[in-house]
């Protein structure tokens, strides 16, 4: 049986279809071009915007971009990802849990995995040089010590995605900065004004170590304007970088404030009215 792999519009390697090229280890890349030639098409999609018109109507669909609790078979979801299908990427992907203990209302991760559970690592891409990890909130998982100890030992950069500083304490810090991060950033995120996230900040990173964390701001979701340029504005002023996320990028205002804060150059050389050039029917 000849089987195809489809890549929708992952960004990153695709693990989901590197476990089916384990699990078939003579799969191999289908394009609209030769989809006569597969006796089985598996596609994966990671974002629902995506341009998926050219993907064969006779593939087995999953991801995200497609349905949000459709998993893969156990058999093949066990199974350790093959590298061989991005032979050039120096990444590896690990896991150390799943889920998460919020229910973020714009998030698909509590209908999609449910609460926080550990996983067992997985074998690392035997060329790989540095390490994204897929944990959507790490240290809210009961086993994050010994996680984090693992990811030490495996002594490469870390691109680190799910760090909840709602719920770090002293000791998560202190081992969190032991990490050798990728480009030499943290990522973590400030989505709910009313959090008391200038407090953690003060408390926990320590002034030296604050230009190498980097906040997500999700705009345009459930805030409003103002509280849009308090996050960006506080977050800058304790000395951390703010990256906004618009919630609809086709819609004016968020593609216009995304693009003067991301500009870390114009964000910090004019305000935002200064930015719009004083237009104001945004």
């Amino acid at each position: 049986m000849k089987i195809g792999l489809i890549d929708v519009d992952s960004k990153i390697p695709n693990l989901a279809l590197m476990k089916l090229k384990r699990y078939f280890p003579f799969a191999e890349w289908a394009y609209p071009i030769n989809y006569s030639q597969f006796d089985s098409l598996w596609a994966s999609s990671i974002f629902d915007f995506s341009d998926k018109e050219w993907v064969s109507e006779k593939a087995i669909k999953g991801g995200t971009g497609y349905y949000v609790d459709r998993k893969l078979p156990e058999d093949v979801e066990i199974c350790q990802p093959d590298y061989s299908l991005y032979p050039d990427t120096k990444m590896s992907l690990q896991k150390y849990s799943s889920g998460c203990i919020r229910k973020c209302s714009f998030c698909v991760v509590p209908q999609k995995e449910g609460q926080i559970k550990s996983c067992e690592p997985m074998n690392l891409n035997p060329i790989g040089e540095w390490i994204y990890l897929l944990d959507n909130n790490f240290f809210a998982s009961p086993n994050w010590k010994e996680s984090i100890n693992h990811l030490i030992g495996c002594n490469q950069p870390v691109q680190f995605e799910g760090v909840d500083i709602r719920i770090m304490t002293d000791e998560m810090m202190k081992y969190l900065l032991m990490i050798k991060v990728k480009n030499q950033t943290y990522h973590t995120a400030w989505d709910n004004p009313k959090d008391n996230i200038p407090e953690k900040i003060k408390y926990l990173i320590p002034k030296n170590k604050r230009y190498k964390f980097m906040f997500y701001v999700l705009i345009g979701f459930s805030t409003t304007k103002e509280e849009d340029l308090y996050r960006v504005n506080m977050l800058s002023e304790l000395g951390v970088n703010p990256y906004v996320m618009p919630y609809n990028k086709s819609n004016n205002y968020q593609r216009h404030f995304a693009r003067w804060v991301n500009h870390k150059a114009v964000f910090n050389s004019c305000t935002f009215q200064e930015y719009l050039g004083g237009k104001n029917d945004l």
